[in-house]
């Protein structure tokens, strides 16, 4: 544990258990690339990269469905990395194509291109709000980007501002 405060008398211990335990499909293959994981309305959404799947589980961690498979085509993926669920539309960034692939709960919706100027990196959080989908990805200027899901358009938010290294730069 480590604090920033000089003055930190006692800090709380958290002693934590194990609950559930997945390493492995039912066909007694394994996780192999673990990315990303969404915990919505009791199902555990998980990318793999490897896989360059969206795996469903259920809260006792039984796969419910597999979304994707490795490939170029439309609804494949070549390295499944961050994802958001809301209601049934799970979005993925899929990193070769530097793209967001929307899924329902049972296929393939469509690509949504990402504009060359914007950064996706692993890490990237997601946010939805009045039908527009947030990225915190950067470009050389901004630091969100704004995706209306109404006709796909782009809008970058948000000021970068450099202080020289990585540990020091700050989003505004």
């Amino acid at each position: 544990m480590a604090s920033c405060q000089q003055n930190v008398s006692k800090i709380d211990e958290v002693v934590m258990k194990r609950d559930t335990l997945i390493t492995q499909f039912s066909d007694s293959s394994y996780f192999s690339d673990i990315r990303s994981m969404y915990y919505y309305r009791d199902n555990i959404y998980l990318t793999d990269y490897q896989r360059s799947q969206i795996i469903k589980l259920n809260k006792s961690g039984e796969v419910i469905k597999c979304l994707s498979e490795k490939g170029m085509g439309p609804g494949e993926m070549q390295g499944a990395s961050d994802l958001f669920v809301k209601e049934d539309s799970i979005f993925v960034i899929n990193d070769f194509k530097q793209c967001l692939e929307l899924f329902s709960n049972s296929k393939h919706l469509k690509s949504i291109m990402i504009p060359s100027q914007t950064r996706m990196a692993t890490g990237t959080r997601f946010a939805y709000y009045n039908n527009t989908l947030y990225l915190s990805s950067a470009s050389e200027r901004n630091s969100i980007v704004a995706i209306c899901q109404h006709d796909n358009t782009f809008k970058h938010l948000g000021k970068l501002i450099d202080f020289g290294s990585l540990t020091k730069s700050k989003i505004c």
